[in-house]
This record gives structure tokens, sequence and C-alpha cells, in this order.
């Protein structure tokens, strides 16, 4: 089945009643498209996880599948397959940089409100371990990082095992398409947030300053425009020693927080002289 075929197939979901899904051509995504034809987004999804455990599908033929399962669910809110209640609530982020000092690509797992000391791990496509979090309860927020990685993270089931529980996640990473420029000649911030797909957020702009620890100081700020100047660090920010400038988005699989960013890291000497 052709990728043509395939994005016809989605565009025919609110014309086709239940009783014509056998219209859909045997491929292994075919399970998936008739139960989103009736309606039923978690049974899609199971069958969506289970096509692409089973078979090589180039993630242009399963990702319409996908966002069309997370527009069924309120952005994904709905999408949840397990009786017990997860430990904490768990963010898992992928991190595109940018800049002088950092270019490449981070993965972030972070927990707030843990219910109960946990193990948590994030396993990769390859089966690799990339991220092995010992939470605790008694700590209000929680953060762990992989090392900077130079290639793009892999496209595919990720999962995150929470005490030995598996909860696959489906990660498509954004194409190369920039969110964030900064323009060193007119000292400023070009933002192109991406469209979001819809019963999601929107996509949010803003700056963050870091002391020499790149602990963040104060709260974030938002970039009101697609043309922002650098700002200067009034308080509480002027103990600053970095500043960055970061467009954001988000969806939910199986009660986890899924989010891409793209950051850019702006010359501290600039974010000093310019104007608001």
């Amino acid at each position: 089945m052709t990728k043509k075929n395939i994005l016809l197939a989605f565009t025919m979901f609110s014309q086709i009643h239940s009783a014509q899904a056998s219209w859909f051509a045997q491929t292994p995504l075919q399970p998936v498209y008739q139960t989103l034809v009736n309606h039923q987004p978690q049974l899609a999804w199971q069958e969506l996880v289970l096509a692409i455990s089973n078979n090589t599908i180039d993630s242009q033929y399963w990702l319409p599948a996908k966002q069309e399962i997370l527009k069924q669910t309120s952005c994904g809110q709905a999408l949840f397959n397990h009786d017990e209640p997860i430990v904490a609530d768990i963010s898992i982020t992928f991190i595109r940089r940018s800049g002088l000092s950092s270019q490449g690509f981070q993965i972030k797992l972070s927990a707030e409100n843990t219910k109960a000391d946990s193990i948590v791990e994030l396993i990769s496509p390859s089966s690799k371990v990339l991220l092995h979090a010992n939470l605790y309860q008694p700590l209000a927020y929680q953060e762990y990082e992989t090392e900077e990685m130079l290639s793009k993270p892999m496209t595919g089931i990720y999962t995150l095992r929470i005490n030995k529980i598996p909860y696959p996640l489906l990660i498509t990473m954004p194409n190369n398409k920039r969110w964030i420029t900064y323009d060193s000649t007119e000292h400023k911030v070009h933002t192109a947030p991406p469209e979001v797909i819809n019963r999601c957020s929107q996509a949010s702009a803003v700056w963050q300053w870091f002391d020499s620890t790149y602990t963040m100081l104060g709260s974030k700020i938002p970039i009101q425009r697609g043309k922002a100047s650098i700002p200067r660090p009034l308080p509480p920010y002027q103990k600053a020693k970095y500043l960055s400038a970061s467009v954001s988005v988000f969806e939910y699989q199986q009660g986890i927080k899924v989010g891409y960013i793209q950051r850019v890291s702006i010359p501290f000497s600039l974010g000093e002289s310019q104007e608001k």
C-alpha cells in the first residue's frame, strides 16, 4: 500500500461507516484503521504498537495513525492501558540544542508528586537503556538527563519501565525544520512554532536564565512575538550566566507527558547589552 493511498484512507475516516472497514487493504496497519473508523482509539493504540513491534514500517506510514489516535483521546490524555495509577507525574522530553557552546540532542526524564520510591528506566527502540532513575518519595521534583547525543534519537517504540511495568511510547522526532533561530546580526530570535495536533496545546516559546551551574533562575519568560530582541537580565536574573530561548510542544501517552523541545543558546554578553 503506497503512502498516497494510506493518507487517502485517513481523509475518509469521517465518511466511512464501520461496516465498510473491510475497504482497507491487507497491510499490518489494517487493524489500526478499522478500530479508528469504529472510534476505538484505545484498541487502535494497542494494534499500532503491535504492528510496529512485529513489522518494519516506516514512520511516515504509521505517524498519521498515531496522530488520529491522539486526536480521539484529547491529545492522548485519555490513552491509558494500565489498571494501576502511575507512581508519579512523569515527563519524557526530547531536546534538540543549538548554539555556540552546545550542538546535539538530549533526553530528559522528570518526575513530580512521587508517591513511592521507584526505579524507572527508559529503553530505546534498539533495546538500549538510555536512562536509569531512582525516584524517591520525599522529593518534590526530580530530574535525570542523558549525555549529549550527536545523532537524532531514533524514531520508534521506546519503553518506559516503571518498577518493571512497561509503558510503550511511540516517539516520532520532529523533522529538521527549525522552530527557533538566533540572528547574530539583528541580535534577535525568530520563532516558527510547528502546527500541533488538534486537541493538543499550542506550542510555547520562552526565555530561560541560568546560573553558573545551569540551574534555572526565576520563571520562564514567554516570547510574545515571532521576532524578539534579547532581554536584559533584570531581577531576579541579575546573577545569570547563561540565556536560552526555546520552543516546545507536548502530548500524552500511557499517562506519561511526552515533550519535544528545540532550544538555542544565546551569547550572554548580548543578553546583558540588549533592551527588552
